[in-house]
């Protein structure tokens, strides 16, 4: 018998199956900038999300867009924000995520110096993403911290009493100072937002079967299994979610996890080693951390991919093995590892996809999955840039643009209307 839990409430229909908690995010006397994980980037997707961020104000420019090879050109007005870290001087000339063709910036007034910028409002010729509100606070569904029971589904107690130990802490999060830190601060700063954001994966699974997709914008701990953490990962938010849902939710017999993450997930892998409920397809360089050599045997799709690896060929793997994958093993549910580290520049991830090619990708993984009408969760997972938060919050408007996700999805099971409401979040 499952035990009793706060994670699978009912939710009300006028909040969407997207799950933040403003704590999510680490702030500890600076010690979360000793990692090259942006520490607060949850937060700043949900900014740009409702439009209510402190960054400064857009500047409205003039930009003209320009095919190749073509003598066709097209005009307008976008709007352009230094949101982002400071980019090369315009003119630009950047792949378009809509096929074969360049954009090129004009402007005739920015701010210097100048952002680097998403291209994908470019060229839809619509107004800056950066001005869209797409969510407000009462649409949210605030995620509840998950409890030591809720953890012990999944996690050994040994496991759990050596995050007790502050130096266990530091070796996870990779941060040497929180060797002095007391644990109790340790688990109010560090672990505390983690268990949150843990929390935040294990409901939004039943919200992807309830409403046919969720979005939890933290979470995404691939590295964690049952009995260890690494790589910044302390709670297998993922085998959790899927366990939970095997547990308490009836019809789900069968997962397929997508992990686009740079690095592999080896975590998981190690979770669901021999387990033919679960699949799971894995997409990452192969020369970075973890080259978990065991965990690899539990991955039934694995796509390695070597140092800097551009868009068109990521992209074209991508896409064919999402494919494969759902002919191979059709799921009741998929959980999407949507790492952001595969961008370019981003020197852990060591691949050289674009702010494009990442919207496109999210956007071919939803579409696939959708078309087949099988419930999607999404986590953010890995993402080591300050441009990352805008470039997921891009994402997410796009995703909503095209129609893929919406309050007009498809409407709530039956499984969840015999839950409790769902209380206010505790202190």
């Amino acid at each position: 018998m499952p035990h009793a839990t706060q994670l699978y409430q009912h939710v009300p229909e006028t909040r969407w199956p997207i799950v933040y908690s403003p704590r999510y995010n680490i702030t500890f006397m600076g010690l979360e900038k000793l990692h090259p994980f942006d520490a607060g980037k949850w937060g700043k997707v949900i900014s740009f999300l409702k439009g209510d961020t402190d960054f400064p104000s857009p500047v409205v420019t003039r930009v003209s867009f320009q095919r190749k090879a073509g003598s066709r050109a097209m005009q307008g007005d976008t709007t352009v924000g230094p949101w982002d870290e400071p980019g090369q001087p315009l003119p630009v000339s950047s792949p378009s995520p809509l096929g074969n063709q360049s954009i090129t910036g004009c402007f005739e007034q920015c701010p210097a110096p100048l952002p680097a910028l998403s291209l994908s409002f470019f060229c839809r010729m619509k107004p800056g993403l950066s001005e869209e509100k797409l969510l407000s606070d009462a649409m949210l569904v605030e995620a509840r911290e998950a409890s030591e029971e809720d953890l012990l589904v999944v996690h050994t107690r040994r496991y759990l009493n050596e995050l007790k130990w502050s130096f266990a802490v530091a070796t996870i999060t990779e941060i040497p100072p929180v060797i002095f830190l007391p644990n109790f601060l340790v688990q109010r700063k560090v672990l505390r937002p983690l268990r949150t954001q843990t929390g935040g994966t294990i409901m939004a699974g039943k919200l992807a079967v309830d409403r046919g997709w969720a979005i939890n914008v933290g979470g995404g701990f691939h590295h964690c299994s049952s009995d260890r953490g690494g790589g910044f990962c302390a709670y297998a938010d993922i085998t959790l979610a899927i366990k939970f849902l095997f547990d308490r939710v009836e019809g789900i017999a069968r997962a397929t996890i997508i992990d686009l993450d740079a690095h592999q997930g080896n975590g998981h892998e190690r979770d669901f080693m021999g387990d033919k409920r679960v699949y799971i397809m894995d997409v990452y360089n192969r020369h970075i951390y973890p080259g978990d050599l065991f965990a690899k045997q539990a991955i039934r799709r694995k796509v390695e991919l070597e140092w800097g690896t551009e868009d068109d060929e990521y992209l074209s793997k991508v896409e064919r093995n999402v494919e494969r994958a759902l002919r191979e093993h059709l799921p009741d549910v998929v959980v999407y590892n949507a790492g952001t580290d595969v961008l370019e520049g981003d020197r852990l991830g060591g691949l050289s996809i674009s702010p494009g090619g990442i919207l496109k990708r999210d956007e071919l993984v939803f579409r696939v999955v959708r078309a087949h009408q099988i419930p999607i969760l999404m986590v953010t997972s890995g993402g080591y840039q300050k441009r990352t938060a805008r470039i997921i919050a891009d994402s997410i408007l796009n995703l909503h643009d095209l129609g893929l996700i919406g309050p007009d999805s498809p409407s709530v099971s039956a499984q969840s209307s015999d839950l409790p409401p769902l209380p206010p979040a505790g202190p």
